[in-house]
């Protein structure tokens, strides 16, 4: 395994983490916790060291993830970076209902680390505030209050936010650089935060990035593809029959640039987000041993060269990804 610095801080990352939605038993199906131990066990065994979750994560937006990670590691903490997020309320679809009430980030804070059988939060990142609240001086400032507080008490080390779309997080970079850390997408055929400029304010900013949707949510990896049968609660099931077949197809184009016959593609596009020097570690989702050991061995590779990284920026551009009639919160 490889590791960088998460931006300004001391935090020394895996440059693949792991990220734990699936771990609740609600984002790809039913998981049992038995299986996800395993793999977080696993994972550790292979270098991994960064494992992202939320207090909403679970079957019943119950912080089961963090339950889970609690008592996989409680007796390894010293050798994981623990990383979740506060701040988002229960939700189905597309609305993200919010509060950033100082009463309820303290409980939120403290029945994540009851649930991770921890004293202490490595990262603490707001839960996909919405830009009508990053835009809130007053409100930032007092969330900002609140977070350094905390880490002045000890409970965490450093802060960071997730954000709903690169977009937002460019507002971030340029005008709330206390964060340490932004996580938003990244993958093969979302290249936003190329295009906006956030992957260099942050590199200008020493705010570390954490790539997530590397694998969008598995048709990356072309195993999966739009006629795969969903559970109910898989969140899979709110992307239109379109957007899921466009994501199916995009194995099979970039396919033909990957020339090592022995890299799977899901490690190429890990491969790929792993190559810019801004991005500290990129979070696929995993459940299982075999999954770990595929993602974890894209490290193998090395990093891409600015040809290679072009040529897939090229190929990116060909072709149109996202379709935006299925929300703006892409």
């Amino acid at each position: 395994m490889k590791y960088k610095k998460l931006g300004r801080t001391k935090l020394n990352c895996s440059i693949i983490g792991f990220g734990c939605w699936g771990l609740g038993g609600i984002a790809y199906g039913p998981v049992s916790d038995k299986t996800s131990i395993n793999a977080l066990n696993k994972s550790l065994d292979r270098g991994i060291n960064f494992y992202d979750t939320s207090d909403l994560y679970g079957d019943k937006d119950d912080g089961r993830s963090e339950k889970i990670l609690g008592e996989a590691f409680k007796k390894k903490r010293n050798k994981v970076i623990l990383a979740t997020k506060f701040g988002l309320l229960p939700h189905n679809g597309w609305h993200m209902p919010e509060i950033y009430k100082h009463s309820h980030l303290n409980k939120a804070l403290d029945l994540s680390l009851t649930r991770m059988k921890t004293d202490y939060i490595d990262l603490m990142q707001l839960h996909s505030p919405s830009i009508k609240t990053l835009k809130n001086k007053n409100k930032m400032n007092d969330i900002f209050e609140f977070l350094i507080k905390k880490k002045k008490e000890g409970k965490i080390r450093y802060f960071g936010i997730s954000v709903r779309n690169p977009l937002d997080g460019l507002y971030v970079a340029n005008n709330h650089q206390k964060f340490d850390s932004i996580q938003t997408n990244l993958n093969v055929i979302d290249q936003r935060i190329i295009e906006n400029g956030l992957l260099d304010s942050c590199g200008k900013n020493k705010i570390g990035i954490i790539a997530r949707t590397p694998l969008v949510y598995g048709y990356l990896t072309g195993k999966i593809n739009e006629k795969k049968i969903l559970s109910k609660r898989d969140h899979r099931k709110k992307w239109s029959k379109k957007q899921l077949k466009i994501w199916s197809e995009a194995p099979k184009i970039f396919k033909s640039i990957i020339k090592n016959k022995k890299q799977t593609t899901a490690q190429f596009c890990l491969q790929f987000c792993s190559s810019f020097k801004s991005v500290t570690t990129t979070i696929p989702g995993m459940i299982n041993n075999n999954q770990v050991i595929e993602n974890s061995n894209a490290v193998k590779f090395g990093y891409l060269n600015e040809k290679k990284k072009k040529e897939i920026y090229n190929l990116y551009k060909s072709h149109t990804w996202i379709n935006l009639s299925n929300k703006k919160n892409v």
